[in-house]
């Protein structure tokens, strides 16, 4: 994507993926991030901004599915990385990746 090539990029990346997967429901960040960015400098805003509304959405997902770890935490885990998954979410609007 640092070619402006996202398309070419997709191409390479689904050579290392199941037929079946998909980029996004993958929460692939790295890669999503850099098609946006690489969108945004061949001024195509539209597909640009959907990519990075893809993070916005991936991030709003970590945020809601801590609800439902909450009793699996405390069933399977130890408490010390239930709290680093409090803590993590807890901060999740400081990461880079966000920003």
């Amino acid at each position: 994507m640092r070619f402006e090539k996202p398309d070419l990029g997709e191409v390479v990346l689904r050579l290392f993926m199941r037929d079946d997967a998909n980029i996004y429901e993958m929460q692939n960040q790295w890669y999503i991030i850099d098609a946006a960015k690489s969108f945004l400098k061949q001024r195509n805003f539209e597909s640009g901004l959907r990519h990075l509304d893809f993070v916005a959405k991936q991030f709003l997902d970590f945020q809601s599915n801590e609800f439902d770890f909450h009793t699996y935490c405390l069933r399977r885990w130890t408490l010390r990385e239930y709290t680093e998954l409090i803590e993590f979410n807890d901060n999740i609007y400081d990461n880079k990746k966000y920003a």
